[in-house]
């Protein structure tokens, strides 16, 4: 049992699995609301939950095969400033135009989590803020709040 809990993707395979599954259950019991010839609107979060809880199951395997190695701290502040920008995202999301905040989200997760190559800087949060406007805007026909 000690070899088990000695490799760090065991634990955080574990978590990340019980963490997707119990957001599936969550993301199967929103409503339908009426008939339309669209997307039901818990098809895209039971699609992101579902990988959440296969990427954990992976991970949590992987871990079993691996040799031990000690775990890390279990506070890494780095991603405790990751997941207080996430807060903040989710609780300014209908009151900031979307591309912006997903923009700066993305721009400051880089930089927190060590990028320091101004190319990337420059794209990578124009692209995937861009990218997901567009494709939700266009191709899904779902409208993200913009004030801008």
């Amino acid at each position: 049992m000690n070899r088990v809990l000695r490799h760090p993707d065991v634990v955080a395979g574990a978590v990340l699995a019980i963490v997707g599954a119990l957001f599936t259950w969550l993301a199967a019991g929103i409503d339908p609301g009426p008939d339309m010839n669209t997307l039901r609107p818990n098809f895209f979060p039971l699609l992101c939950t579902v990988g959440i809880t296969l990427a954990g199951v992976f991970l949590f395997v992987k871990g079993l095969r691996s040799e031990p190695r000690p775990q890390p701290d279990l506070v890494d502040p780095r991603l405790v400033t990751v997941g207080a920008l996430m807060a903040i995202y989710y609780l300014t999301f209908e009151h900031v135009d979307f591309r912006f905040g997903s923009w700066l989200f993305v721009l400051v997760t880089m930089i927190v989590l060590g990028c320091r190559k101004p190319l990337q800087l420059l794209l990578v949060p124009v692209l995937t803020s861009g990218g997901i406007y567009l494709s939700f805007r266009y191709v899904f026909e779902i409208l993200l709040p913009t004030w801008i």
